[in-house]
């Protein structure tokens, strides 16, 4: 989870329209 929770903060400062997607990887 928290890694996931990183990744997401990653994806949202490199990759804004991928975050979306990181959210609902981290989701499942």
């Amino acid at each position: 989870m928290i890694i996931g929770l990183l990744l997401n903060i990653f994806f949202l400062f490199c990759f804004p329209n991928l975050s979306l997607f990181v959210v609902l990887l981290t989701s499942l």
